[in-house]
Protein backbone atom coordinates (compact mmCIF):
# COMPACT_ATOMS: atom_id res chain seq x y z
CA UNK A 1 0.00 0.00 0.00
CA UNK A 2 1.43 3.47 -0.89
CA UNK A 3 1.57 6.26 1.56
CA UNK A 4 1.60 9.84 0.83
CA UNK A 5 1.22 12.29 3.37
CA UNK A 6 1.28 15.92 2.66
CA UNK A 7 0.44 19.17 5.20
CA UNK A 8 -1.02 21.92 4.09
CA UNK A 9 -3.80 23.69 6.05
CA UNK A 10 -4.71 19.89 6.59
CA UNK A 11 -3.95 16.45 6.00
CA UNK A 12 -3.93 15.17 2.71
CA UNK A 13 -3.54 11.33 2.69
CA UNK A 14 -4.08 9.07 0.08
CA UNK A 15 -4.48 5.12 -0.02
CA UNK A 16 -5.02 3.24 -2.85
CA UNK A 17 -5.46 6.33 -5.27
CA UNK A 18 -8.43 7.76 -2.95
CA UNK A 19 -7.95 11.02 -1.21
CA UNK A 20 -9.34 12.24 1.87
CA UNK A 21 -9.31 15.73 3.68
CA UNK A 22 -8.75 15.81 6.95
CA UNK A 23 -9.04 19.53 8.61
CA UNK A 24 -6.75 20.51 11.10
CA UNK A 25 -8.34 21.11 14.15
CA UNK A 26 -8.46 25.15 15.53
CA UNK A 27 -8.58 26.03 19.30
CA UNK A 28 -10.55 29.38 20.04
CA UNK A 29 -9.88 31.19 22.95
CA UNK A 30 -12.93 32.87 24.87
CA UNK A 31 -11.32 34.82 27.77
CA UNK A 32 -13.82 36.69 30.75
CA UNK A 33 -12.36 40.09 31.67
CA UNK A 34 -12.80 43.80 31.62
CA UNK A 35 -13.10 46.50 28.85
CA UNK A 36 -10.59 49.65 29.51
CA UNK A 37 -13.56 50.92 31.46
CA UNK A 38 -13.92 47.84 33.58
CA UNK A 39 -16.87 46.52 32.54
CA UNK A 40 -17.44 43.30 32.07
CA UNK A 41 -16.78 41.51 28.92
CA UNK A 42 -15.97 37.86 27.14
CA UNK A 43 -13.33 38.61 25.11
CA UNK A 44 -12.44 36.82 21.28
CA UNK A 45 -9.09 38.40 19.95
CA UNK A 46 -9.67 41.76 19.55
CA UNK A 47 -13.79 41.76 19.74
CA UNK A 48 -15.54 42.23 23.00
CA UNK A 49 -19.49 41.57 23.80
CA UNK A 50 -21.69 44.19 23.83
CA UNK A 51 -22.94 45.77 26.49
CA UNK A 52 -26.31 44.41 26.05
CA UNK A 53 -27.78 41.46 24.40
CA UNK A 54 -31.35 38.94 24.73
CA UNK A 55 -30.70 36.16 25.81
CA UNK A 56 -32.02 33.13 23.53
CA UNK A 57 -31.26 35.88 20.49
CA UNK A 58 -28.10 35.01 18.83
CA UNK A 59 -28.24 38.60 17.94
CA UNK A 60 -25.90 41.49 18.79
CA UNK A 61 -23.92 39.57 20.77
CA UNK A 62 -19.73 38.33 20.94
CA UNK A 63 -19.41 36.01 18.14
CA UNK A 64 -17.09 33.19 17.93
CA UNK A 65 -16.64 31.54 14.09
CA UNK A 66 -15.71 28.02 13.97
CA UNK A 67 -15.61 24.93 12.06
CA UNK A 68 -16.99 21.37 13.47
CA UNK A 69 -14.11 19.45 15.24
CA UNK A 70 -12.74 22.92 16.95
CA UNK A 71 -12.59 23.27 20.35
CA UNK A 72 -13.53 26.79 22.56
CA UNK A 73 -11.85 27.31 25.60
CA UNK A 74 -13.50 29.94 27.97
CA UNK A 75 -10.56 30.98 30.60
CA UNK A 76 -10.64 34.35 33.10
CA UNK A 77 -7.89 36.91 32.41
CA UNK A 78 -9.15 39.68 34.12
CA UNK A 79 -9.45 40.78 37.87
CA UNK A 80 -12.68 39.23 38.40
CA UNK A 81 -14.24 35.52 38.54
CA UNK A 82 -16.40 34.35 35.58
CA UNK A 83 -18.38 31.34 34.77
CA UNK A 84 -19.68 29.94 31.68
CA UNK A 85 -24.05 29.57 31.27
CA UNK A 86 -24.64 27.49 28.09
CA UNK A 87 -27.97 28.58 27.29
CA UNK A 88 -29.41 25.32 25.61
CA UNK A 89 -26.51 22.71 27.20
CA UNK A 90 -28.73 20.09 27.89
CA UNK A 91 -30.18 19.80 24.14
CA UNK A 92 -27.33 20.73 22.19
CA UNK A 93 -25.27 17.86 24.24
CA UNK A 94 -27.97 15.62 23.81
CA UNK A 95 -27.79 16.58 20.14
CA UNK A 96 -23.74 16.46 20.09
CA UNK A 97 -23.97 20.07 18.50
CA UNK A 98 -20.50 19.57 21.47
CA UNK A 99 -19.39 18.72 24.27
CA UNK A 100 -17.10 18.92 27.13
CA UNK A 101 -13.49 17.96 26.63
CA UNK A 102 -11.19 20.06 29.30
CA UNK A 103 -11.25 22.63 31.95
CA UNK A 104 -11.17 21.91 35.63
CA UNK A 105 -15.35 23.10 35.87
CA UNK A 106 -17.75 20.69 35.29
CA UNK A 107 -21.63 21.38 34.38
CA UNK A 108 -23.86 21.46 36.43
CA UNK A 109 -28.03 22.47 36.50
CA UNK A 110 -28.87 26.37 37.00
CA UNK A 111 -31.37 26.93 39.81
CA UNK A 112 -33.78 29.98 40.70
CA UNK A 113 -31.71 32.22 41.01
CA UNK A 114 -30.72 32.52 37.34
CA UNK A 115 -33.93 34.25 36.10
CA UNK A 116 -35.26 34.25 32.44
CA UNK A 117 -32.97 31.01 31.41
CA UNK A 118 -34.64 28.28 30.87
CA UNK A 119 -33.86 26.02 34.05
CA UNK A 120 -34.68 22.56 32.10
CA UNK A 121 -32.02 23.35 29.05
CA UNK A 122 -29.37 25.72 30.87
CA UNK A 123 -26.14 24.50 32.75
CA UNK A 124 -23.24 26.68 34.49
CA UNK A 125 -19.97 26.32 35.26
CA UNK A 126 -18.54 27.74 38.65
CA UNK A 127 -17.27 30.88 38.45
CA UNK A 128 -13.00 31.01 38.65
CA UNK A 129 -10.57 33.76 39.49
CA UNK A 130 -8.48 33.00 37.06
CA UNK A 131 -7.23 30.37 34.87
CA UNK A 132 -9.01 27.92 32.39
CA UNK A 133 -12.67 27.55 33.38
CA UNK A 134 -14.01 24.78 30.55
CA UNK A 135 -13.01 23.57 27.03
CA UNK A 136 -15.88 22.34 24.62
CA UNK A 137 -15.29 20.57 21.21
CA UNK A 138 -17.88 21.73 18.90
CA UNK A 139 -18.88 18.14 16.76
CA UNK A 140 -22.46 18.91 15.37
CA UNK A 141 -23.00 22.35 14.30
CA UNK A 142 -25.27 23.40 11.96
CA UNK A 143 -25.39 26.02 9.85
CA UNK A 144 -27.07 29.48 10.91
CA UNK A 145 -27.34 31.98 13.65
CA UNK A 146 -30.45 29.99 15.25
CA UNK A 147 -28.55 26.80 15.21
CA UNK A 148 -25.51 28.79 17.06
CA UNK A 149 -24.29 27.60 20.82
CA UNK A 150 -25.69 30.91 23.09
CA UNK A 151 -23.21 31.62 26.41
CA UNK A 152 -23.14 33.74 29.10
CA UNK A 153 -21.14 34.66 32.45
CA UNK A 154 -21.79 33.22 35.53
CA UNK A 155 -22.53 35.47 38.04
CA UNK A 156 -23.05 38.74 35.05
CA UNK A 157 -25.40 37.15 32.82
CA UNK A 158 -27.57 36.09 36.07
CA UNK A 159 -29.58 38.54 36.41
CA UNK A 160 -31.36 41.76 33.81
CA UNK A 161 -30.55 45.19 35.20
CA UNK A 162 -33.34 46.68 32.83
CA UNK A 163 -36.93 46.46 33.94
CA UNK A 164 -38.14 47.60 30.28
CA UNK A 165 -35.82 44.10 28.92
CA UNK A 166 -35.81 41.96 31.41
CA UNK A 167 -34.39 39.04 29.02
CA UNK A 168 -30.87 41.55 28.26
CA UNK A 169 -27.88 40.74 30.21
CA UNK A 170 -24.13 41.79 30.10
CA UNK A 171 -21.83 39.47 28.44
CA UNK A 172 -23.32 37.41 25.93
CA UNK A 173 -21.87 35.19 22.86
CA UNK A 174 -23.11 32.84 20.36
CA UNK A 175 -20.53 30.26 18.56
CA UNK A 176 -21.42 30.07 15.18
CA UNK A 177 -20.48 27.61 11.97
CA UNK A 178 -17.94 29.43 10.08
CA UNK A 179 -18.88 31.00 6.83
CA UNK A 180 -22.34 31.68 7.58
Amino acid sequence: MKHLLIVFAGILTAMNGSATLVRAQTAHVVEGTEDDNQKNVWKYKQDVSPAAAALGDPAKRLRIEVANGDTVAFRVTGNRKHGVIFERAKDEQGNKVWSVTGGPQKLADIDDTFKDFDKNNAQKTDPVDSGDIITITVTGLKPGDTNGILFACNPHSKKGSDPNHPKNREMLGVIVLKGN
